[in-house]
């Protein structure tokens, strides 16, 4: 009797299935595609994504919105309302303040971190997740992929850019032919291919790529 199938396996046959289709003229929206792509190629190898950080965003943005709706529709005429505008303010520069610090300076280039590798018995491996970000220049057919280490133990207020010493950054680049056809299908198993052996580029540590 057959042994049944793992949901890691239902899932990669769920996302072959689909096919995703792009505007072959839309060339932010395929590499975008790629991204995405990239991020659950690298979710199915045990990375899962960290959102702590994007959680964060959407709580100071959700701040934010609060107290800008308080200081404009407080009930309370001018000049009653002087101290509630005040704290208002307040709050909403700050909060603004944080989310532009954390886009400078954490989230940086990179469209997506994860958290350490899950062993089988599903704890983290110590160390840091992986930092994912990609380039692709305007009217260009070339697509680059960059794995570096993430915030140190999967930290959201670890220092980026510091480099575990087993593990530099490593990089690829591949044409968008190699993934698109005519009619805008992507080959997602020729682009998982390819992502693989990248990550496994990276986990066996070496020379920084260029």
């Amino acid at each position: 009797m057959p042994s049944e199938k793992s949901s890691l396996e239902l899932t990669k046959e769920a996302l072959l299935e689909e096919e995703p289709v792009v505007n072959l003229g839309d060339q932010y929206g395929m590499k975008r595609m790629l991204d995405e792509q990239a991020v659950t190629v690298l979710a199915l190898a045990g990375y899962s994504t960290d959102w702590a950080l994007w959680n964060l965003k959407m709580v100071l943005g959700a701040i934010s919105c609060v107290a800008a709706a308080l200081a404009q529709f407080w009930p309370t005429p001018w000049p009653g309302n002087w101290l509630m505008v005040f704290v208002s303010v307040g709050v909403y520069y700050v909060a603004g303040t944080v989310l532009q610090y954390l886009a400078t300076f954490k989230e940086q280039e990179f469209f997506a971190f994860t958290l350490p590798k899950e062993n089988e018995d599903g704890s983290l491996e110590p160390g840091p997740g992986i930092a994912l970000s990609s380039d692709m220049e305007r009217y260009d057919h070339l697509y680059t992929l960059v794995l570096s280490p993430g915030p140190k133990s999967g930290s959201l207020w670890g220092t980026m850019g510091r480099r575990e010493e087993e593990r530099s950054v490593r990089s690829d680049q591949w044409s968008l032919q190699e993934f698109f056809d005519t009619d805008g299908h992507m080959a997602y198993s020729d682009f998982e291919e390819k992502v693989v052996q990248l990550l496994k580029a990276y986990e066996g540590g070496g020379k920084k790529s260029k």
